[in-house]
């Protein structure tokens, strides 16, 4: 399985389109209101370069829309969409965006990636709190009843996890054979726990999770520079 998050195309603007509607309105009749991203200009944050297409095997699976936070919050990345179509949710691509999301964020200089959701939209509050989000308050009064949240970039756990695996990539290569492998070659001390999943294998540490695919996400389009890898 291969995966790649890229800046979006304006051929891209459609189908995300549709898939934001088969995520966002089923939520219409649970939660009484109208979701926000129903109603973003998508071909907007396109041309602004705010918009990012999920490809799996070369589907079009998902969307973030993502960038700088204004000149006030000079140390903040804005997360203001990511989502899934349905079909595509449960193969743990979520953690993989959130990873992404980091990547830009910490090429970028930034500090926090700051994201909101609605306030009845109580599984998508608990899945952000579940990877390491809490809840601040809104920059000013919000009468759209939104919840606030923001996580750093790059917890402690999170800078631990990518020099395990680069360990490991130089020592054994880009192919993740098995859960049992990456094991034997990581030391007993790193307390990172690793499992198979969906799309090549999940570490864990302290509380939170990344994804090294067979092969990871391929980070494409209008990015900058990653930052460089650092040895253990």
């Amino acid at each position: 399985m291969s995966c790649s998050i890229a800046v979006a195309g304006a051929a891209d603007v459609g189908p995300i389109g549709e898939i934001v509607d088969a995520a966002y309105l089923p939520y219409v009749e649970r939660i009484g209101v109208r979701p926000g991203p129903l109603d973003t200009d998508y071909g907007e944050e396109q041309r602004r370069g705010r918009l990012h297409a999920m490809r799996v095997d070369g589907e079009l699976v998902g969307l973030m829309v993502m960038g700088p936070a204004p000149a006030d919050r000079p140390l903040d990345l804005d997360l203001d969409n990511v989502a899934l179509h349905p079909t595509a949710q449960g193969r743990g691509l979520f953690d993989a965006m959130l990873r992404a999301a980091d990547w830009l964020g910490h090429a970028l200089g930034r500090e926090r990636i700051q994201l909101c959701t609605h306030g009845r939209m109580t599984a998508n509050i608990e899945l952000y709190r579940s990877v390491g989000f809490t809840e601040v308050a809104p920059p000013e009064p919000d009468p759209f009843g939104r919840v606030f949240m923001e996580r750093a970039i790059f917890s402690e756990a999170q800078r631990r996890l990518p020099r395990v695996v680069d360990g490991w990539r130089r020592a054994y290569g880009d192919v993740a054979r098995s859960a049992e492998a990456l094991l034997d070659a990581l030391p007993a001390s790193t307390g990172v726990v690793v499992e198979q999943s969906s799309i090549g294998i999940r570490a864990r540490s302290a509380g939170v999770a990344l994804h090294v695919m067979a092969r990871p996400p391929e980070l494409v389009g209008a990015w900058p520079e990653p930052p460089p890898s650092t040895s253990r």
